[in-house]
């Protein structure tokens, strides 16, 4: 089961997504002890290695950053592009486990520390449980005001950059000031080499990416 999930589609044109994905082939043994945090022993071999993300994506941002068409669903690469609600929670699909997995719980951050080890017995009702929690989760965030509410709370400077791009799409103008500063300060210095292209935006200075913005229809 390869890239299953779930897609929402807000009124406001934002994207959800709620992806299961993992390995095309099995592991037979262990890489080593304790691999990725996993107790070896908690399982029986072979494995498949897999992973829940679950995310959002403004509209806005798919057209002028990624240079995507937001009528349509991004692409499966593109899951929590733009906000995670959960960032790769690790899962094992194995033969057979020797204790139930524990519940799925939303991360309070992106990521989740805990390993959850499935087999088929367990999979289908532990799946549907963490689901039911990512959907509602999922949907709170599917809108250009809570993205950009969840991105204006960050501290690094790629979700500030995004945060100033989609208050300046949205016409709140009033906080445009407080937020460049905040990303100028949160972007760290790499000369201007990086300036010269156009793929990764991320990378550009911060001089650069201001360029961009005024270059940009809101």
């Amino acid at each position: 089961m390869r890239g299953a999930g779930l897609v929402l589609h807000a009124s406001d044109g934002c994207w959800g997504q709620i992806v299961f994905s993992g390995a095309s082939s099995e592991r037979t043994e262990p890489l080593f002890e304790n691999y990725n945090g996993y107790d070896g022993s908690a399982v029986e071999y072979p494995i498949l290695e897999m992973s829940l993300t679950a995310g959002t994506c403004a509209p806005y941002l798919m057209r002028v950053v990624n240079k995507l068409d937001p009528a349509q669903p991004p692409p499966p690469n593109f899951v929590a592009a733009h906000t995670s609600v959960c960032w790769y929670a690790p899962l094992r699909f194995a033969r057979a486990v020797r204790m139930p997995p524990s519940p799925f719980e939303v991360p309070t951050g992106n990521w989740t520390e805990d390993r959850y080890c499935l087999d088929a017995d367990t999979a289908v009702p532990w799946l549907a449980a963490a689901l039911a929690k990512l959907e509602p989760a999922t949907r709170a965030l599917s809108s250009n005001r809570a993205i950009y509410e969840r991105l204006s709370a960050q501290e690094n400077f790629f979700s500030l950059r995004y945060a100033y791009l989609l208050a300046r799409h949205l016409g709140l103008d009033g906080g445009l000031g407080p937020l460049e500063e905040r990303a100028r300060k949160a972007t760290p210095s790499r000369g201007t080499l990086a300036d010269r292209q156009t793929t990764y935006p991320q990378d550009w200075s911060h001089e650069r990416f201001m360029r961009f913005v005024e270059s940009t229809p809101r």
